[in-house]
């Protein structure tokens, strides 16, 4: 996510910007995790690019999170949002379904129209407590809605292979959420516009349950990174075991022929 120093209509040029960060969302039952990455772009002096550890999951609405990919300087028209809603001057349903595009159509009502594009994912429940999330991406923040286990920002094509791959192992909010951090840590291995826990930048996530408020929390560095190595181990040990099988497989044709 890039954040400029100042918010104004001076934004740097040439900048890819909707291809920063990486955000995961898995729908489960009554359940919705979210993962993101932690790596924050601060545009400072002489076109310097100044990295910083950052949280880009957010309440909104009280009940719901929204996270947002790409140019960082939307924080501003959420955090004026958010104070619209509490001020009164602004009210949505609690109901995701109903309150949600109504939501994001009036985060857009507050962004310049210069403004570089950023992506959102907005997370919540609708009024029976199923399970539902909102894309949408700038310029015109048209609102879709994505599959249970959606990505959006850098690398979400090959993130998206590896969720849906490997979704089936897990049964628990517990290894989906594993899952999710896994699938935002090896692509932060391969693209520098993600944030990568080595580097100190811790990722974010929540766990949204029907009727309950969202808990944002920053997963530890230390242990996510032992056991994020651990599950690179296991497959790479998989594959190795598959390869061996293989091998005598093929070895018993050939002597067979």
């Amino acid at each position: 996510m890039f954040c400029a120093n100042q918010v104004d209509e001076k934004f740097p040029p040439e900048i890819e910007l909707s291809e920063m960060t990486l955000i995961v969302s898995i729908k489960i039952e009554d359940s919705i995790i979210l993962v993101a990455d932690g790596m924050g772009y601060t545009h400072g002096d002489e076109n310097a690019d100044i990295p910083h550890p950052t949280i880009k999951l957010y309440p909104a609405n009280s009940s719901w999170v929204v996270g947002f990919a790409g140019w960082g300087g939307i924080d501003v028209q959420h955090t004026a949002l958010k104070a619209e809603i509490a001020g009164g001057k602004q009210s949505f349903s609690s109901d995701i379904a109903v309150g949600g595009h109504r939501y994001i159509s009036a985060l857009k009502a507050l962004i310049p129209p210069s403004q570089p594009a950023s992506q959102l994912i907005l997370a919540g429940f609708d009024s029976v407590g199923r399970p539902l999330v909102i894309e949408a991406t700038g310029p015109n923040y048209s609102t879709y809605f994505p599959d249970s286990i959606s990505a959006c920002g850098a690398q979400k094509t090959s993130t998206l292979r590896i969720l849906k791959m490997l979704s089936g192992c897990c049964k628990s909010n517990e290894e989906f959420r594993y899952l999710a951090a896994f699938s935002v840590w090896l692509a932060s291995r391969h693209d520098l516009k993600i944030g990568k826990m080595e580097d100190g930048y811790p990722f974010s996530f929540c766990i949204l349950k029907a009727g309950s408020l969202p808990i944002i929390e920053q997963l530890e560095i230390s242990p996510t990174l032992a056991r994020m190595n651990d599950g690179l181990k296991s497959l790479q040990d998989a594959f190795a075991s598959f390869l061996s099988t293989s091998r005598i497989a093929d070895s018993n044709t050939s002597k067979a022929r």
